[in-house]
């Protein structure tokens, strides 16, 4: 019975979370492509994500990296390279290499042009 009560109340919350991104994606996102150029929206994001602070990002990329395509995954550090210091760059790289698969370890530090980290099981 409580199972049932909690798959009901998961698919329900799935259902809603599914149609207000629809909403968001399409509605919203007509209205923002009318009224702005592509570098006063890019302008908003970087604000956007500048004003987040470095625990929650932190935590926000445990869950979105994960979900990354490979080649998402492949240009995400090249991004973060430009926008970040040495310091919360190389935090974000650890976060990547905790959430991907070992076969995929190398591959953010060969896209900046750096030698793969260490791991800390290599020492």
């Amino acid at each position: 019975m409580a199972c049932g009560r909690l798959h009901r109340a998961l698919a329900l919350f799935v259902a809603y979370s599914l149609q207000h991104m629809d909403f968001e994606e399409t509605a919203h996102n007509a209205v923002l492509w009318a009224h702005c150029s592509d570098a006063e929206l890019l302008a908003m994001e970087q604000a956007l994500e500048a004003s987040i602070p470095p625990p929650a990002m932190a935590e926000a990329l445990l869950w979105f990296l994960p979900a990354l395509n490979a080649p998402e995954r492949a240009a995400m550090p090249a991004g973060m390279r430009q926008a970040m210091p040495p310091e919360p760059l190389l935090g974000a790289l650890g976060i990547a290499r905790r959430t991907q698969l070992p076969h995929e370890h190398a591959k953010p530090p060969r896209v900046l042009g750096r030698p793969p980290l260490p791991r800390a099981d290599d020492a």
